[in-house]
């Protein structure tokens, strides 16, 4: 008999993650539910059979009043009824990203199989606050296993709690983005590339964070290149990919007004980018530059180190496994953005010969072919 797995999981909140691991527990013979608490849906991955959890409650939507006083909690009475009646029904549950809501159904989560999983994404430990971090002790003193994408954040947690050192482990997840950046490369050539992303062909492409969100710091980044304007290659576009969690109404406006105000040549993508086009991103960028306020593993710029970008990060962020693996990149502090970028244009070539070596480095560790053992291992599927 096949193994069961239950993830409960934001679906599209947890995009390309939840998918992609769905798939490759799929192709080694497991059957895969989602109890997706974004959408109040119940997948049945194998299938593709979606069912809604909240019993028709749609009607909630044209009553305003009731909408906004009561929707919440009966959707989540809903959700409660439904993980008890998935009592004992799996060999592994998974909550993929540890939300604070999920907490008040511990017990049920518990008792709907026989190894609870908890699966750390970054910023539900990172960017929580002490109280929801203590409050999340109720839902971990119920996990079997909780795991993390890299040593560092495990590290991180464990010195945060003093405690769960048995139940963590390294699972991380697999970049399926780098099979499709080798059937672009192979399929065409990095100007056309450009050019169905809507930009010139010469572009010499400076991408700054990879979504919308002002602890990408963009501001910053900004005024650092409005220093070194003057010895920016003629061809520089400043790319920003806002296709993620562009939710703040005025921020793209701010950074629009500043970026005009200084003549800088650049380039918002605000509409969602297929798998193929965030390829083409990593592909077409010539310096990647991150300095979010906090962060994990971030596929993104292991993407980019994949493309053999020039990468330039934040020291601050926990990315030692970098060094660990031998990586070659950058990383800064604030203050020395402008100087550099400088240097890299300046030595553009020579540096980018160094970025050639992440290619294979980054595939023996961080693709699928390599990962999905550490899941299936990990709970005992």
């Amino acid at each position: 008999m096949n193994s069961k797995l239950l993830i409960i999981t934001n679906y599209n909140g947890m995009w390309p993650f939840a998918q992609d691991l769905s798939n490759e527990l799929i192709n080694n013979g497991i059957i895969v539910d989602i109890l997706d608490y974004g959408k109040y849906e119940f997948i049945n991955y194998n299938t593709s059979k979606y069912s809604k959890i909240n019993n028709g409650l749609d009607f909630l939507n044209k009553i305003p009043i009731i909408k906004k006083i009561y929707r919440n909690i009966l959707l989540q009475f809903f959700i409660k009824t439904k993980i008890k009646s998935l009592k004992s029904s799996y060999n592994t549950t998974l909550v993929l990203f540890h939300s604070y809501f999920l907490n008040k159904f511990a017990v049920q989560i518990k008792k709907s199989c026989k190894i609870l999983a908890i699966s750390y994404a970054g910023s539900d430990f990172y960017r929580i606050n002490s109280k929801t971090k203590e409050d999340n002790k109720t839902l971990l003193n119920y996990a079997d296993i909780i795991t993390f994408n890299n040593v560092q954040m495990k590290n991180d947690f464990i010195d945060y709690y003093n405690d769960y050192t048995n139940k963590t482990k390294i699972t991380g997840f697999g970049l399926k983005v780098i099979d499709v950046i080798e059937q672009i490369l192979l399929a065409e050539t990095i100007s056309t590339s450009k050019t169905k992303l809507g930009i010139h062909k010469d572009s010499f492409v400076i991408s700054i964070g990879y979504n919308a969100s002002s602890e990408q710091q963009h501001l910053l980044a900004i005024n650092e290149l409005i220093k070194i304007k003057s010895i920016l290659p003629e061809n520089y576009l400043i790319v920003f990919p806002f296709t993620y969690n562009n939710n703040k109404l005025n921020y793209k406006e701010e950074l629009d007004d500043i970026l005009q105000t200084n003549d800088l040549n650049y380039l918002f993508l605000t509409d969602e980018l297929s798998f193929t086009d965030v390829a083409r991103l990593r592909i077409i960028t010539n310096i990647a530059v991150n300095l979010q306020t906090t962060d994990q593993a971030s596929a993104a710029l292991l993407e980019h180190l994949y493309a053999k970008n020039i990468v330039i990060v934040g020291k601050w962020l926990p990315y030692n496994f970098w060094d660990d693996l031998g990586l070659f990149s950058f990383k800064i502090n604030t203050d020395e953005l402008s100087y550099k970028i400088e240097y890299c244009i300046t030595h553009y070539n020579e540096i980018k010969k160094k970025c050639e070596i992440n290619s294979d480095l980054i595939r023996s560790a961080w693709s699928w072919e390599s990962r999905i053992n550490n899941w299936i291992n990990a709970f005992e599927l």
